[in-house]
């Protein structure tokens, strides 16, 4: 197994092809999110560049392997507004950011290599320095260390489905080991608004008080207010699927966020 961090760069991975190296699978985690999540505009420039490296790619591997290729796209974007229900696989396709939209042309021309793709929910918890402030909870954390107020953008409701990174990987090593390939969601199937993470925040910050601020959401930004999945498909493949709880991963990221801050 050849995991592939970091930066949308497949060159270490052609080269490992062509010294003769096989594989049973590869795991696609470079950099699409970075280059794209917090882009505000649709660059069609990007999307058309990034495609055509997964194209140069795709074409090598086909030629020197043929082992399962495993891309880990986003339930948090590709789905957009389903209108306060859960998303399932075969719910339609409304990406509304460049992530998302990157995100699904990059499923589509997938789509003849029979991948595995995992459309994965609200990940949280990352043990690294660069990602302490990314994401809502590591954010909220963060600021109440630092003696910030938490920035909330509209009135809380706003309503994801969480999941702690150690589960996400329980998750991803189960599938390793299973020969399948589709499309899965994989989250929680529940969804918690901020307000929600506010108060399991408390629990956790009984000697600080922290403010809350509550803001607009800046017009320049899509909206999402709902972004739950329906993991009933993956449920049926892995059946000691774990339970998620949120309250003792939020635990887990406070500690995390303690000790790197200190």
């Amino acid at each position: 197994m050849l995991r592939q961090k970091n930066e949308l760069d497949f060159a270490p991975l052609i080269a490992f092809l062509n010294n003769g190296h096989r594989y049973d699978n590869i795991i696609d985690c470079v950099g699409v999110k970075k280059l794209t999540y917090f882009n505000d505009v649709i660059d069609t420039g990007l999307i058309s560049s990034i495609l055509s490296q997964y194209e140069q790619l795709m074409d090598n591997l086909q030629k020197k392997s043929h082992g399962r290729f495993i891309y880990l796209s986003s339930g948090g974007s590709v789905y957009g507004n389903t209108n306060n229900q859960s998303a399932n696989e075969d719910s339609p396709l409304n990406p509304i950011s460049l992530y998302g939209i990157t995100n699904t042309k990059i499923e589509k021309l997938l789509e003849p290599f029979n991948p595995l793709i995992l459309r994965a929910s609200n990940i949280f918890g990352f043990k690294n320095n660069n990602n302490l402030r990314q994401g809502f909870i590591e954010a909220s954390i963060y600021r109440v260390l630092t003696n910030q107020s938490i920035k909330i953008y509209g009135d809380g409701k706003t309503t994801r489905d969480y999941m702690y990174v150690d589960e996400f990987i329980d998750i991803l090593t189960k599938l390793v080991q299973i020969d399948l390939t589709g499309i899965f969601n994989i989250g929680s199937g529940i969804g918690k608004d901020q307000n929600d993470i506010i108060r399991l925040l408390e629990l956790n910050f009984r000697n600080i008080k922290f403010q809350i601020d509550y803001t607009r959401f800046p017009s320049y930004l899509p909206t999402l207010d709902y972004n739950v999945l329906d993991i009933t498909k993956i449920r049926n493949v892995i059946d000691d699927y774990p339970v998620i709880d949120l309250k003792l991963g939020i635990n887990k990221t406070v500690e995390i966020f303690r000790k790197n801050l200190t």
